[in-house]
């Protein structure tokens, strides 16, 4: 029996905060979208962001902030923390998806189009259906 390698998906800080606030099961729909063994990982510049955010955004700002990183914190045996370089976190999101092959989970339309722009995958909250899609 061959077994596949875990494909990896990048969470963006916009999609975990999207997700929370409306409810949805990220990790359960991100399984249901991705085919086969799937690594969860969150950039450390992401949560570097999260930890800014929850200390200097405005108040809701703080508040989604605080609630998604006790939900990281909350799911470390389904989550991997990986090591990322410092910089704007959708630079590093791309660079590290390119690297390794990954794909990008976000809700930010912009850093959205360029990954396609650059041949990546990517999954996306549809808020009607309250599940992730992907653009493959």
């Amino acid at each position: 029996m061959v077994r596949r390698k875990a494909t990896v998906v990048l969470l963006d800080t916009s999609i975990i905060m999207h997700a929370l606030d409306r409810n949805v099961d990220l990790l359960g729909s991100i399984y249901e979208a991705v085919m086969g063994p799937v690594s969860i990982c969150v950039p450390r510049a992401v949560l570097e962001e999260l930890r800014r955010l929850a200390v200097s955004g405005s108040a809701s700002k703080r508040r989604k902030a605080r609630v998604a990183l006790s939900y990281i914190e909350s799911r470390k045996e389904r989550l991997s923390v990986i090591e990322t370089p410092r910089g704007p976190v959708d630079e590093v999101m791309l660079e590290t998806a390119e690297a390794l092959g990954a794909i990008i989970a976000t809700s930010d339309t912009k850093l959205r189009r360029e990954a396609v722009k650059r041949g990546l995958r990517v999954l996306f909250l549809w808020d009607s259906r309250r599940r992730v899609f992907g653009e493959f």
